[in-house]
């Protein structure tokens, strides 16, 4: 993880996406959690070509916690997207997690 604290801002959306589809649980689940942070220093268009697709894949992912992560997330990610973009790329991710059979996922 120590390569990670030098990394420059062009770095970051490959870096955080690595960790998104880390194959442990746990490091997907800590990526996630700071989701909203980091796309705070992302550019608009990188965070819909890069981040949301990760994140649409996550929507689906086989660990409860991940999915209830990205669920208390996403509401804040939408700060940074407009209305179209919002409706465009986070609301088909939040649909998906509506209807989660966790319910831990739907009612964050």
């Amino acid at each position: 993880m120590r390569e990670y604290i030098h990394a420059s801002k062009d770095q970051l959306p490959a870096i955080v996406n690595n960790l998104l589809n880390d194959i442990e649980a746990e490091v997907r689940n800590a990526a996630a959690s700071h989701i909203t942070d980091i796309c705070k220093n992302l550019e608009k268009n990188v965070i819909i070509e890069i981040i949301l697709p990760t994140l649409q894949k996550l929507s689906n992912d086989s660990s409860d916690s991940v999915r209830a992560t990205i669920a208390s997330e996403m509401s804040a990610l939408t700060a940074a997207l407009s209305n179209e973009d919002t409706v465009t790329h986070v609301l088909p991710i939040l649909l998906c997690l509506l209807r989660d059979e966790n319910t831990t996922v739907i009612t964050i």
